[in-house]
């Protein structure tokens, strides 16, 4: 009897066993998924590409796929050698990382007190919400030659109105940390918190909550690597270290748009 790796699509089966967990008739891989969610990244004088560098050079070096959330209000202000750095990290260029819709300005929206009273996807309506999605994709696509499939919002704040926003785009298909009800993109919900708080990482705060279970199949974890020290660099390559020696399988957001309800909660 001929084994079935070497029946015809067999050896294909076994190929996307291991790269696209999640697709009918392919088993993911054991314990799971894990998805880096890393926040923030912006271009320009006034970014913080220089930060975010040690992260990619990592993931790069490591062979391990990452994200990166893009605020794209400062895109026009990105010199050359960071236009080029964008395109030689993208996943779709040969690079590691996926980049993300994170917004055009992540900003918060305050009273005349200072008191926070919406986001930039929560509470200013649709249009605003549209135009912010539509200028941050354009500026994408007109500058770093790159076309974004996944978002985030800012604070992963959002209302009824995002998702016909997100309508408007339909090349994003995978929302982070999005609602469950959407039914149009592949929702990918938070689990276990990479730092205690922002910019801020502890491997043994992640492994107290990690051992003792039970976890889900899929990890989003969710980082802002802009604000890393030394130390939360550290902490966060020991969480990463432990994941893959675990059997944890690192993925592209966009990897993870037909998972169905095989890893979800």
């Amino acid at each position: 009897m001929t084994h079935p790796a070497l029946r015809p699509g067999g050896l294909l089966l076994v190929f996307l066993a291991f790269l696209l967990p999640g697709i009918p008739g392919v088993e993911a891989p054991s314990p799971g998924v894990v998805v880096w969610k890393f926040d923030d990244l912006r271009t320009g004088p006034r970014g913080n590409v220089s930060a975010i560098k040690p992260v990619v050079a990592w993931s790069r070096s490591t062979g391990t796929p990452i994200s990166l959330g893009v605020i794209a209000d400062r895109l026009h202000e990105a010199t050359s050698d960071e236009i080029q750095w964008l395109q030689v990290s993208a996943a779709e260029r040969g690079g590691t990382v996926e980049f993300w819709l994170h917004g055009w300005d992540h900003r918060k929206v305050t009273d005349a007190q200072g008191t926070t009273i919406g986001f930039e996807f929560k509470g200013t309506g649709l249009t605003s919400q549209t135009a912010s999605l539509r200028q941050s994709q354009e500026a994408m696509q007109q500058i770093a030659g790159l076309t974004c499939t996944t978002f985030g919002a800012p604070y992963n704040a959002s209302d009824a109105d995002t998702p016909q926003a997100l309508d408007t785009l339909p090349e994003v298909t995978v929302w982070l940390f999005g609602p469950p009800g959407d039914t149009r993109r592949q929702v990918l919900p938070a689990s276990l918190r990479l730092e205690t708080k922002t910019g801020v990482v502890s491997s043994a705060a992640f492994f107290a909550a990690y051992d003792r279970g039970p976890r889900p199949r899929l990890l989003v974890l969710q980082g802002h690597p802009p604000y890393w020290n030394q130390a939360s660099f550290t902490e966060f390559v020991r969480i990463a270290d432990r994941l893959r020696s675990d059997g944890w399988v690192s993925r592209l957001p966009r990897a993870c748009r037909d998972l169905g309800e095989r890893l979800m909660p």
